[in-house]
């Protein structure tokens, strides 16, 4: 139990900073921000008699936001790095 409850607060720890930054990476002809989705998995079992640990990758997502030309075009893109369709969501924002 004691390794569960080490392992759920690294992951919290290192997931800090991501939620932290709020600027993006400025451009010549915008900006461009970067995020991530993880799901995970954690097995520890006990039943026999050496004890079995196993960790899982379930999913994985990686997000792109930003602007374009002056903050006239924003954009988003949802990837996924495990399936098929690689590509899961993209919009672009038009403004005036």
């Amino acid at each position: 139990m004691k390794g569960f409850i080490l392992i759920v607060l690294c992951l919290f720890i290192f997931t800090l900073p991501l939620l932290a930054q709020d600027e993006g990476v400025l451009a010549h002809y915008g900006t461009l921000k970067i995020g991530g989705i993880m799901q995970s998995t954690f097995t520890y079992n006990m039943d026999t008699l050496d004890v079995q640990t196993e960790f899982a990758l379930k999913r994985s997502r990686l997000l792109f936001w930003g602007t374009i030309l002056n903050d006239k075009i924003k954009y988003f893109v949802q990837t996924e790095g495990l399936a098929s369709p690689y590509i899961l969501d993209t919009k672009f924002i038009f403004d005036n």
